[in-house]
C-alpha cells in the first residue's frame, strides 16, 4: 500500500472513531435527560400524592379543629356572660379541657401526611399545654383562698400554650405554602 492510501484508511478510522466517540456522547447525554425527565415526573407524583395526603387530612382535621373552636368560642363566652359562681366556672372549664382531649385524642389516632409531622407535633404540645391550663385554673378555683393563690403556673401554661399555637399555625402555613394549597388555610 502507498503512503497515501495508509494516510486515508487511518484518517477514516479515526473520521469514524470520532464519530462513534460523538454518537455515544449525544447518546449518554440524551440517556441522562430522560432519566432526569423520569426522576422529576417521579418527583412530582410523589409531590402531588403527598398534596393529595394533605388535603384530606386537612379535610378531616380541619372539621374537627372548627368545630373544637366554636365550643371554645362559646365557653369563653359562657364565662364572660353566664358564670355566676364557681361552680359554674369549674363546669366551664371541665367542658373546656375535654374538649382539648377529645380533638387530641382523634388527632393521635390520625395518620399524619410525612410533610405534616412537625405540625403533628406542635399541634400535641398546644393541646397537651391547653389541658395543662384548664387544669391549673381549675386548681384555682379549688383553692381555699384566691387572693393567696400563686397564679404563676396558670400564667406560664396559658403562654406554652399560646406559644405552641402560634408554632403550629406557622407550621402548617409553611407546608401549605410548600405545596402550594394556601387555599385550603381561607376555607
Amino acid at each position: 500500500m502507498t503512503l497515501k492510501i495508509k494516510e486515508i484508511i487511518v484518517s477514516i478510522v479515526l473520521v469514524v472513531l470520532m464519530l462513534a466517540a460523538v454518537g455515544i456522547n449525544v447518546y449518554l447525554v440524551e440517556n441522562g435527560k430522560i432519566e432526569a425527565r423520569r426522576e422529576r415526573e417521579m418527583l412530582e407524583e410523589i409531590r402531588s400524592e403527598e398534596a393529595r395526603e394533605i388535603a384530606e387530612f386537612d379535610q378531616d382535621y380541619g372539621a374537627l379543629k372548627d368545630e373544637f373552636e366554636g365550643v371554645v368560642n362559646e365557653l369563653s363566652g359562657k364565662i364572660k356572660s353566664q358564670a355566676s359562681n364557681i361552680s359554674e366556672l369549674k363546669e366551664i372549664t371541665i367542658q373546656r379541657m375535654d374538649a382539648s382531649k377529645g380533638l387530641k385524642e382523634y388527632l393521635s389516632r390520625m395518620e399524619i401526611p410525612a410533610p405534616l409531622d412537625d405540625y403533628y407535633e406542635f399541634e400535641m404540645k398546644f393541646l397537651d399545654s391547653d389541658i395543662e391550663a384548664a387544669a391549673q385554673v381549675l386548681l384555682y378555683y379549688s383553692s381555699s383562698s384566691y387572693s393567696t393563690f400563686n397564679d404563676t403556673e396558670i400564667a406560664r401554661a396559658l403562654q406554652e400554650r399560646d406559644y405552641w399555637l402560634s408554632e403550629a399555625e406557622e407550621e402548617i402555613k409553611r407546608v401549605y405554602g410548600q405545596y402550594e394549597l394556601e387555599n385550603l388555610l381561607d376555607s
